[in-house]
């Protein structure tokens, strides 16, 4: 009975000779390389293990601190002009990351345009 070591071996591992020399291994997959590794570096795990992107955070800080600006409070449109940043330089959302800088500032630099006025009265 024989056995053909082609199937097991790569034409790299024969002698000059024509003889197969050691067995090939392949080689494993380290468990540091897995998708759950790699996918939960890129966004933010909760404790229950959903993943949240950072687009996502991002977009929410943005909704929710734009609102606070434009009715309440105008320098926490700093923090959306922030988050909207972070929206176009990380995650390459133009068009909505530039919608949050301009709905963040522009109550933030009427806020100081009413105070200078108020000053110079």
């Amino acid at each position: 009975m024989s056995t053909d070591d082609s199937e097991e071996t790569t034409p790299a591992e024969r002698e000059p000779d024509g003889t197969v020399s050691e067995e090939h291994t392949e080689p494993t997959d380290d468990p540091g390389d897995s998708e759950e590794t790699t996918t939960a570096k890129k966004g933010t795990t909760s404790t229950d293990g959903i993943s949240v992107s950072d687009a996502a955070v991002y977009s929410l800080i943005g909704v929710i601190t734009g609102v606070v600006a434009w009715l309440l409070i105008p320098l926490f449109g700093v923090i959306t002009a922030y988050a909207g940043y972070q929206l176009y330089e990380r995650e390459s959302r133009n068009i909505v990351g530039g919608a949050f800088v301009v709905v963040g500032l522009l109550p933030f630099f009427l806020w100081i345009g009413v105070l200078v006025q108020a000053l110079l009265l």
